[in-house]
């Protein structure tokens, strides 16, 4: 059942459908040279959101812990520097979509989250960019097709902090989304350490 339903996300979101203009308040657009080094201790994770369906909603992104990683706005991109190892990288919506990824330092991988139509609200699928999932070849349309915002930690994590455990309760709910994948989702969702460059 969790196969057809990405599947299904996959296809509504290839569609076009553009309702208003989505910001959020805890990113900042990027004037003048995007920083893509990486330290030789850490790992870049980088979010991309190549489609403008949903494009009014703001989709937030945290971690195993409830932590804020950023939020995903349409046709934009940010990125996360990562201790190597492994993590959660969940979509808190409707849904908590959940990738997880082991992280080998110096290396930038790449997540691509896809909106789609939720029950209440939108919703996002998160697609782990690995060398099976035939998504490599789009990495260069990635960063030419996308505006480059980086997150606003401090303030973002504060507003997740005024929710009490909600972020926490979201964070365990997706590593439970991870685990009740089937084998074949559970290969979209999934970043080893050699699908980094």
């Amino acid at each position: 059942m969790i196969t057809v339903k990405r599947v299904l996300l996959s296809a509504v979101a290839m569609g076009s459908f553009a309702s208003g203009c989505g910001a959020s308040p805890y990113m900042r657009p990027v004037n003048g040279p995007e920083p893509m080094g990486v330290p030789p201790n850490q790992a870049r994770v980088i979010f991309v959101r190549p489609s403008n369906f949903q494009l009014a909603n703001v989709f937030t992104i945290i971690d195993e812990r409830g932590d804020f990683l950023g939020d995903s706005t349409g046709n934009g991109r940010f990125s996360v520097l990562f201790d190597p190892g492994e993590h959660y990288f969940i979509a808190w919506t409707e849904s908590t979509e959940t990738v997880k990824a082991t992280l080998a330092p110096g290396r930038t991988y790449y997540v691509e989250v896809r909106p789609t139509w939720g029950m209440w609200k939108g919703r996002a699928s998160l697609w782990a960019v690995n060398r099976g999932s035939g998504l490599m070849k789009k990495r260069p349309s990635y960063l030419s097709d996308t505006l480059v915002a980086t997150p606003d930690f401090a303030a973002g994590q504060a507003h997740l902090r005024s929710l009490g455990q909600e972020p926490s309760d979201a964070a365990r709910r997706g590593i439970q989304t991870y685990n009740g994948y089937s084998p074949h989702d559970k290969a979209d969702a999934t970043l080893m350490p050699e699908d980094g460059q």
